[in-house]
């Protein structure tokens, strides 16, 4: 007879389902790990937007920098800023335009000096940024040689070995 009276009450135990506490616990585990995974999620989309952003700038630095190397003409010491667009000169039908709008550069070129020339080297700075932080911006520098100096250079070299070669006359 004892264990008729076991089964009755280890039957009653499984249809009388789960406790307040129970419940309470379960909802609790739940909400931490649905608020940690919302975390996450919004870190990983910050994160996107900040290595595209990030990518975009690096790719219009490096269309100054082609445009620099591939003008026909010397560039010129100074400075220039604005939007990537206004320094790239995009028109409004350009696929990039709006995101050139959404980063702010500034072109900086002077002389780099040397030694032997102080203006044989210019050094070119392109800044971009996107944002206030810190990790929203890059730097780049490039140098280029000064073509005028060369030249001037080369005409000093030359004019010394013409007369070289007249005193020896």
């Amino acid at each position: 007879m004892v264990e008729i009276r076991r089964k009755a009450n280890a039957t009653s135990a499984i249809e009388r389902g789960f406790t307040l506490i129970e419940i309470v616990i379960a909802l609790f585990i739940l909400g931490t790990s649905l608020v940690t995974l919302l975390g996450l999620q919004s870190a990983i989309l910050e994160r996107t937007n900040r290595d595209q952003n990030r990518l975009n700038a690096m790719l219009f630095m490096r269309r100054v920098l082609a445009n620099i190397e591939t003008s026909n003409s010397e560039v010129d010491v100074g400075n220039q800023s604005g939007t990537f667009a206004e320094l790239l000169e995009l028109s409004q039908d350009d696929p990039d335009y709006d995101k050139a709008l959404s980063i702010d550069g500034s072109i900086e070129i002077q002389f780099w000096p040397l030694p032997q020339n102080p203006q044989a080297l210019k050094q070119v700075i392109v800044r971009a940024s996107w944002g206030p932080d810190a990790l929203d911006s890059f730097i780049l520098y490039y140098f280029l040689p000064n073509d005028e100096a060369f030249d001037a250079e080369l005409a000093d070299e030359t004019d010394t070995e013409d007369l070289d070669d007249d005193s020896e006359e």
